[in-house]
């Protein structure tokens, strides 16, 4: 399935998180990715957030994301993306399974949905339906929390054809720090058909959060 190139990137990123009553919480994330073995700039991004504990292991959110993306061929463009999602996650030891279902809708500035023959040739806004399972370990007596995961990207209203064009898996930690600055570092191996959302396969990542 995969179409991007198979070469290396990175993604760095910066997250403050703010607890406004003990259900319900509001978050501002920066994030840098690069690209062609780490030598290019591939986006930024600005997104924010709000999660709401609906009951004990289910939560629900939803954002907006400002992208400032480098297209291979067409330059730097702007995309504007809202989402909204539904968790639910359960313990069984140290261990915690969780399903998270994410909507997502990606506007792209100045791109067209038709072709010079007015035929519809590509979504814009599209629309895209994201399915993630992860485990995380509490290691006893540690401060980390490794994890793993699998997420399954779905289009819903391409012209052509829709269903399943991307699977990402992903495997790192966590590290708290204190209660209030955590750390997460990951390894990602992307299989996508999207070339104008994943420009490399591979995928290093590493993120501050800081939550108050």
């Amino acid at each position: 399935m995969a179409q991007q190139n198979d070469d290396w990137g990175s993604m760095l990123t910066l997250e403050v998180v703010k607890k406004i009553t003990s259900d319900f919480s509001v978050g501002l994330e920066g994030e840098h990715r690069s690209r062609a073995n780490f030598t290019e700039n591939e986006r930024w991004n600005i997104d924010s957030y709000l999660r709401y504990d609906l009951c004990k292991h289910v939560t629900i959110g939803g954002g907006f994301t400002y992208i400032y993306y480098s297209h291979l061929t067409k330059g730097w463009e702007n995309r504007y993306r809202w989402l909204a999602h539904i968790t639910g996650e359960y313990p069984i030891g140290d261990f915690k399974f969780s399903l998270r279902e994410r909507f997502q809708s990606t506007e792209r500035e100045g791109v067209s949905e038709y072709n010079k023959k007015n035929e519809r040739v590509r979504a814009n806004p599209k629309f895209v339906l994201r399915s993630r399972l992860e485990v995380e370990y509490d290691v006893p007596k540690s401060h980390f929390e490794p994890f793993l995961s699998v997420e399954f990207f779905h289009k819903l209203n391409h012209p052509d054809e829709n269903g399943l064009d991307k699977v990402r898996y992903s495997i790192g930690t966590a590290y708290k720090i204190t209660k209030s600055h955590s750390i997460t570092a990951f390894f990602r191996y992307i299989d996508s058909q999207d070339i104008d959302e994943d420009d490399c396969s591979k995928i290093l990542s590493l993120g501050y959060k800081f939550k108050f």
